[in-house]
């Protein structure tokens, strides 16, 4: 590579080329927000923090409870940690409510992640080109671009815990305590987001190990811990209110309703580890790759960013001065305990969690890029960084052109519009609360009120209705069998297309 120019003229190169990456994140992952169909738990999160801007309480009152784990949830939210709650409440606050507004903080969230993760990877590899071409790298994956452009707490979770591991690495030579204040107290609002905030911790710890250890002084332990039980004494507070309802939901979470949708709970990997590794693998990362997607398809394609990704961190593993390099051993280890934790303790394989793993494995990409030895590598790193960028932006702009959103939400939202009368109840993914509201319209109930006893006028089947049922059957096939005679005797299909069936009740006129 070049010599780096002086240093105001770097300044002022640096600023636009990231200012261009964040332009380019901006537009694509706005593209994926505006086109992207929503997902059930983006309303399911939007519930509480829209109850808590609206009425003063954090209840999820969009998800039917009765008979199951999510006791009293419409009273309090304790399933997941309540920092995204209290975020979107102020985000509503001040912007209104809705999908868009929803998916806006993400994207914001999505930005720091970038920065962080050119911070991070600078002064780690001791490189800014490095720094460029990681965050260039992750401001048009398909996947990063697509996963973070959505109402979850993901993105949230992400920019906390790398803005946490970026401030450690930027302030750990100007003050050490400092560094440690900051970063841990970062890490600490990313655990009260959501609990992928661990990974940013045991980030942190290893950080500490690595590169400071000798450094470390009992008098500083408090700084590390401080932050944590705050937190803790905060949310704390919050369960005091409900702590029977607290245990029903946050241990029911450990299964998760993701286990309803299939045969893994969080924690199987502990019990099967060669068969979960097997699934970590193939599931999230090979099938996020395209694995059974047709070559023609763009998703499919998709195989060849991955083999430029493994030629990136093949460098970093085969060049024997980067492989022995304190950054570059230090990165891999963060890539394998955030890898082990998703392994053995995250059995759901969801994919949205990707937003955690993929920053550090483009990190150890951006690396071995950079210091790759072949003739002529600054063009073969143009080439292969330009490459995957198309193939990337390819992909995302089928996907836009697609457009899941206006083709299959859309119709289904305003044919209900039109349709139902007030006080009449739909029964139906929440993402239709969306756009059908959310005081009472729109009940997401999956059993279709057979433990609650409820009438529904209206269901919407969605694809995740029916892969619900589907696994029922063995579950519990009374309430398969129950469903499937209520749908056939009480309601007669009067909407159709490739996502959703909207079906009627017989009682209406």
């Amino acid at each position: 590579m070049p010599a780096l120019p002086t240093t105001r003229k770097w300044l002022k190169f640096s600023r636009h080329l990231f200012l261009g990456i964040g332009v380019l994140y901006l537009l694509l992952a706005s593209s994926a927000a505006l086109t992207t169909a929503p997902f059930p738990n983006e309303a399911w999160f939007a519930s509480p923090a829209l109850n808590l801007y609206r009425h003063g309480f954090m209840g999820t009152t969009i998800l039917e409870s009765t008979g199951t784990w999510f006791a009293g949830i419409d009273r309090h939210t304790y399933w997941v940690p309540p920092g995204y709650f209290l975020v979107q409440a102020v985000w509503y606050w001040c912007f209104g409510p809705g999908l868009i507004a929803a998916r806006a903080s993400s994207l914001l969230f999505g930005l720091l992640v970038l920065y962080s993760t050119y911070c991070f990877t600078r002064r780690l590899s001791g490189s800014r080109a490095a720094g460029f071409i990681a965050s260039l790298l992750l401001a048009s994956d398909y996947r990063f671009v697509h996963y973070g452009a959505n109402g979850r707490m993901d993105m949230m979770c992400a920019g906390l815990g790398f803005a946490g591991l970026a401030a450690y690495l930027g302030l750990r030579k100007r003050s050490f305590p400092l560094a440690l204040a900051i970063g841990h107290g970062l890490a600490s609002a990313s655990c009260l987001t959501h609990a992928c905030g661990v990974l940013y911790a045991v980030g942190l710890l290893l950080l500490i190990l690595f590169l400071d250890r000798e450094n470390l002084k009992v008098k500083w332990l408090f700084l590390v811990a401080a932050p944590y039980l705050l937190g803790l004494a905060a949310w704390g507070v919050y369960i005091a209110k409900d702590p029977g309802s607290f245990r029903s939901q946050f241990l029911g979470n450990v299964s998760g309703i993701s286990a309803e949708l299939g045969k893994e709970s969080r924690f199987s990997g502990l019990r099967q580890p060669v068969q979960a590794l097997r699934h970590e693998v193939g599931s999230r990362y090979l099938a996020n790759f395209g694995r059974w997607a047709k070559w023609g398809d763009p998703l499919g394609q998709q195989l060849a960013v991955l083999a430029l990704y493994i030629i990136g961190i093949a460098g970093a593993i085969l060049i024997p001065r980067l492989f022995h390099h304190t950054g570059t051993k230090l990165l891999m280890t963060l890539g394998a305990a955030f890898g082990l934790i998703f392994w053995l303790l995250e059995g759901t394989r969801t994919s949205a969690y990707l937003v955690h793993t993929m920053p550090v494995g483009i990190a150890i990409v951006a690396i071995g890029l950079r210091w790759w030895p072949l003739a002529f590598r600054r063009e073969i790193i143009i080439v292969v960084v330009t490459g995957a960028c198309l193939l990337n932006t390819f992909a995302l702009a089928r996907e836009f052109q697609r457009d899941a959103r206006g083709a299959e939400y859309e119709p289904v939202a305003r044919y209900m519009q039109q349709h139902i009368r007030p006080g009449k109840l739909v029964m139906a993914s929440g993402a239709f609360g969306f756009r059908l509201g959310f005081s009472g319209e729109v009940l997401d109930d999956v059993r279709l009120g057979q433990l609650s006893g409820k009438q529904p006028d209206w269901v919407i089947q969605s694809k995740y209705y029916a892969k619900w049922a589907e696994n029922s059957v063995q579950r519990e096939p009374e309430i398969a069998k129950a469903i499937q005679q209520r749908l056939s005797r009480d309601f007669r299909p009067v909407f159709h297309n490739d996502a959703y069936t909207v079906y009627r009740s017989h009682r209406l006129p």
